[in-house]
């Protein structure tokens, strides 16, 4: 985020992804600083809780929410991974680094800052949600990504509009679904519902246990749908 913030094209990205109305000055300045005081809250659910989604932000209450099945996923306990999270007392406290490291902190990396996102667009525009899924724009440029036209195009078309239940509230919230590049891209879902486009590029699409949407985009793919009952969305392939 430090490196982010001192871009010489901060303010031109910072557009691409919430728009010109707000001013992210001030949020440029926290971020230099290493100023993260504001980051907000986050909790860890069972994956059913957020609707198939591997990671949510709640506008309502401020708070970040992630699958504790794809924390297992990318970093099982047998692997020295996320082993200590009890999803049931909420938040990231249960997490010991004396048992092990924290692995695939890539794709954590990449859902975290999509997420957090989604906060900076509330931040910046107030109730005036961006258009499609900003924070997934967010996370590619504040990673050094490079995101071709119609990729752009796809991802501010794009709904992550949802509502989760959490402790039996309903909270709505906008979703991390899966969205590949215009490259080759692997794909793969978890155990829940999910929602995985491909876009561009020779790709393999897996869907994995649950009910999933599968949208392979443009290219020669491969799709395997996995249990559960799928919709496969055949284009050009």
């Amino acid at each position: 985020m430090t490196s982010f913030a001192n871009d010489t094209e901060f303010t031109q990205k910072m557009a691409i992804a919430f728009g010109n109305s707000g001013d992210p000055s001030g949020l440029q300045t926290a971020w230099l600083n290493g100023d993260f005081s504001s980051f907000p809250p986050t909790e860890v659910r069972y994956q059913h809780e957020l609707n198939g989604a591997f990671g949510a932000y709640g506008s309502f209450n401020g708070v970040i929410y992630l699958s504790y099945e794809y924390l297992q996923q990318l970093s099982p306990p047998s692997q020295g991974g996320l082993g200590g999270i009890n999803p049931s007392q909420g938040g990231l406290g249960g997490i010991n680094p004396s048992q092990g490291r924290l692995g695939a902190i890539a794709p954590l990396t990449a859902l975290l800052l999509e997420e957090y996102g989604h906060h900076v667009d509330g931040v910046l525009n107030g109730n005036m949600d961006s258009a499609g899924d900003e924070g997934d724009i967010f996370s590619r440029l504040v990673r050094g990504e490079s995101i071709s036209a119609s990729e752009l195009a796809a991802l501010q078309a794009e709904n992550d509009q949802g509502n989760i239940t959490v402790n039996g509230v309903n909270i709505a919230v906008e979703m991390a679904n899966i969205t590949g590049t215009n490259g080759d891209d692997s794909l793969v879902g978890a155990s829940s519902n999910d929602n995985i486009s491909g876009l561009e590029g020779n790709d393999t699409l897996e869907g994995g246990d649950g009910n999933d949407i599968l949208d392979p985009g443009i290219g020669s793919d491969s799709v395997v749908g996995g249990s559960g009952i799928g919709l496969w969305i055949k284009n050009n392939c």
